[in-house]
């Protein structure tokens, strides 16, 4: 450059591929960069002994079976042909740690393999091992069967970003070996995986910090399902488990779900705990069971022993609130119920009707003014004005059937219930929480009849009877409806949304469709019409029509071929929603049946019509 300094140049390497084929590839460094005769041997020669992969690259693995023993010290990704141990052909076997992650080495992908028949040569082994400092690993979608060793060792002081996931350990032969021990884990996630027929424990959890332990499956285990220990301040959440046939060598003091005395700040919630001995326990070790322990929101039922049991040795009153225990009445044991067993130092205050799978929600808040948002159960809960006597907690589930004290749901409220959810607050002494909860069209149709949108309210069992919040609204576009309760009022209780039989929905058709029949003597008037076109496939032409067969004048019989009449007709534009009231109807009558017919089939346009007999 004339007059000036030449900039510097810089080289930017891009991420690349290896592959790896057991069956055509061959072991040197002429090899690797493509599949079949192209690609490597071995997975250790492409990994470890080559030198060729760096930072970044990515291993593919062609389908073979492959006997291996692998350091990864470099920050790679290893994956199977396909990504997925459901349809991948790579298998992976041999004797001890299949994988060991190397010291300090981060951002580090296992995905999409098959470990089978893995034997265990004594010590400390696991097949993926990992005993040093290490950062973002995933380990997702692989299946270990018939192993003689814990599918997963994890132990160093310096563990976070990781993400265990949609795994599938079936088989664990090894003496006293479980499915995953996992120690020092921070802000990690341990989801979505398929624990089965170990012979200790599903998952061994010490020393987590900022940990989801969520949608696992665990069956058939000797001891604990999931057992967490030593954990202070752990801000550790256990939710949406399913954990049955666990501990079945009957333990004492363990159970589906157990923890140690030491183990704080965690929230255990929508679970299902059923056929173990025992649900959740808090195990007979030193300690006391902290406020901070919350273990609500879960169905803990048929169970041997007991549901819950605190045998903690210095006590303390465990939170075992909002659950459900197989009976409207509540636990047995200390509890006066018929519902699974509790022992003493357990607080319980029943359900009414068992949580549905996966909609559950607990949370720790702060602030005046918090929103707690549950979207798999379409609640939202938003504070305002809180006042805290501690820790605040939120939960909110829908329930998969009706509360017991549902019975005059209909007569309390005067609305017919479309759906049923529960809410908690716990830790607060003011304040208020607005319930929001999202409705689809679904919802509005009860076999051939209709809700009214409009008619939407939320309502909460308390005290004795059920009341409609205060400040509630709808919002027909959002599919929303809301409504403001006291905080103090929330303990436990029953919601409903709950909506009147006023009204017929449709889709939009280009044959009539009858809403209101024909009645002698009668005429039907519609009070009501909202014509939702936000889904639809273009603008739509509505009419509602009147079908009636004339009557006999001048002595002339009245003809057999009914009259059809278009009394309304309006054209909504494609992504609208609009609502006509009864004010925008005023003078239409239908003598006949009162029918609504569109300018062509949409299955994205729905048309709610209120109406009423005169």
């Amino acid at each position: 450059m004339p007059g000036g300094v030449r900039p510097p140049c810089f080289r930017v390497r891009v991420m690349a591929d290896w592959y790896v084929d057991g069956a055509l590839g061959t072991d040197d460094l002429d090899h690797g960069a493509d599949l079949g005769v192209d690609a490597f041997r071995s997975l250790y020669y492409a990994a470890v002994e080559s030198g060729l992969p760096d930072d970044g690259d990515t291993i593919r693995v062609a389908p073979g079976t492959y006997d291996e023993n692998v350091i990864i010290n470099k920050s790679l990704t290893l994956i199977s042909d396909t990504g997925d141990y459901r349809t991948t052909g790579t298998i992976l076997t041999g004797s001890g740690r299949i994988f060991t992650l190397g010291d300090g080495v981060d951002n580090i992908t296992i995905q999409g393999f098959r470990f089978e028949n893995v034997s265990h040569p004594g010590g400390q082994m696991s097949v993926i091992h990992a005993v040093y400092d290490g950062n973002n690993i995933a380990v997702r979608s692989n299946s270990f069967t018939n192993i003689g060793e814990a599918a997963m060792f994890v132990s160093g002081p310096s563990r976070s970003g990781w993400l265990i996931t949609d795994n599938k350990i079936d088989g664990v032969t090894g003496t006293n070996e479980s499915g995953l021990w996992l120690h020092g884990l921070s802000d990690s996630e341990i989801s979505n995986n398929e624990i089965s027929n170990t012979a200790y424990a599903g998952m061994i959890l010490d020393a987590l910090h900022n940990v989801e332990v969520k949608g696992n499956t665990i069956t058939n285990t000797p001891r604990k399902g999931i057992q967490v220990a030593n954990s202070p301040d752990s801000n550790v959440v256990i939710e949406r488990n399913y954990i049955t046939n666990t501990n079945t060598s009957h333990d004492e003091d363990e159970g589906a779900i157990t923890i140690y005395p030491n183990v704080t700040n965690i929230r255990v919630a929508g679970n299902i705990l059923t056929g173990n001995y025992q649900g959740f326990t808090v195990r007979d070790k030193a300690g006391v069971v902290v406020p901070d322990v919350h273990v609500n929101l879960n169905n803990i039922y048929g169970n041997d022993g007991f549901g819950v049991g605190n045998f903690a040795q210095g006590g303390g009153l465990l939170d075992a609130t909002f659950n459900w225990w197989g009976d409207a009445t509540g636990p047995s044991g200390e509890g006066a119920g018929a519902g699974d067993p509790v022992t003493d130092h357990v607080l319980y205050r029943p359900l009414t009707a068992p949580v549905e799978e996966g909609k559950a929600k607990v949370e720790v808040v702060t602030g005046a003014s918090p929103s707690f948002p549950n979207p798999d159960a379409g609640i939202t809960l938003e504070g305002s004005d809180l006042e805290y006597s501690e820790a605040g907690v939120l939960g909110s589930t829908r329930l998969s059937s009706t509360p017991a004290t549902a019975t005059a749901f209909q007569n309390g409220t005067r609305l017919n219930p479309l759906r049923f959810i529960d809410v908690f607050a716990s830790g607060f002494s003011g304040g208020k929480v607005k319930v929001t909860l999202t409705f689809t069209e679904a919802d509005l149709i009860v076999g051939d009849q209709g809700i009214d949108p409009t008619s939407l309210r939320v309502c909460l069992w308390y005290g004795d009877a059920w009341h409609h919040g205060e400040n509630g609204g709808v919002n027909i576009r959002l599919r929303t409806v809301w409504a403001t309760f006291n905080v103090t009022d929330l303990y436990g209780t029953p919601g409903g949304l709950g909506g009147a039989f006023t009204t017929k929905v449709i889709q939009a058709s280009a044959t009539a469709l009858e809403v209101g029949a024909d009645r002698a003597d009668a005429v039907v008037i519609p009070t009501s019409m909202t014509i939702d076109n936000d889904q639809g496939s273009a603008d739509r032409i509505i009419k509602i029509q009147d079908v009636f067969t004339p009557s006999v004048s001048n002595l002339v019989a009245s003809p057999t071929v009914d009259t059809t009449v278009d009394r309304f007709r309006i054209t909504v534009v494609q992504g609208d929603i609009i609502s006509l009231s009864k004010a925008d109807l005023k003078g239409v009558k239908c003598l006949g049946a009162l029918k609504v017919i569109a300018d062509a089939d949409d299955i994205g346009c729905f048309i709610t019509v209120g109406y009423r007999y005169e």
